[in-house]
């Protein structure tokens, strides 16, 4: 038996899942990189370049996909989802900023973690090409893509002005 109220059981089980997708997505992080390991152990003869390049664009195509899907819906459906349970209120409360941080933040660790994973990849690429240049610019140009997820205060105040005109709009 819980010594929570029903409305703190609420609240801790719409925090678990995105503690939960950021700790899966770290794992698969580990996951990824063991495996290139492994791939790159039963290649150590002679690795085969253009191999790894077919699986570098295979492993970061999809990624970016994700991100930028999780980035645009997901996140946008929870967003609204919390907006709707609030919207019976003239104005929005510190705790209502607070929860919606929080999937700001969880967007923001998901998105980045996906786009990390085929970095370290090119990374790898790179130093078993041999110093072929696709491998390291693969690598900056992922990289780059994770610094755009680099929060500012105008970031978080367009995306919180976003969620709750989106939010108006659907009522």
């Amino acid at each position: 038996m819980s010594l929570l109220n029903q409305e703190q059981t609420q609240l801790v089980a719409g925090r678990v899942q995105p503690m939960q997708v950021i700790v899966g997505v770290m794992a698969i992080g580990i996951l990824s990189f063991c495996g290139i390991i492994l791939v790159l152990k039963n290649f150590a003869l002679q690795p085969q370049f253009d191999l790894f390049c077919m699986i570098g664009f295979a492993f970061t195509l999809p990624s970016i996909m994700i991100s930028v899907y999780f980035k645009l819906k997901v996140t946008q459906q929870a967003a609204q989802s919390y907006l709707r349970k609030i919207s019976r209120s003239e104005s929005v409360s510190d705790s209502d900023v607070d929860a919606l941080l929080g999937i700001f933040a969880t967007n923001m660790v998901i998105s980045s973690a996906l786009i990390e994973g085929p970095a370290f990849f090119w990374a790898v690429v790179y130093m078993i090409g041999d110093g072929n240049a696709i491998g390291i610019i693969m690598a900056a140009i992922l990289a780059v893509l994770v610094m755009f997820n680099i929060p500012t205060k105008n970031k978080l105040l367009d995306w919180f002005d976003r969620q709750i005109r989106i939010s108006s709009q659907n009522m």
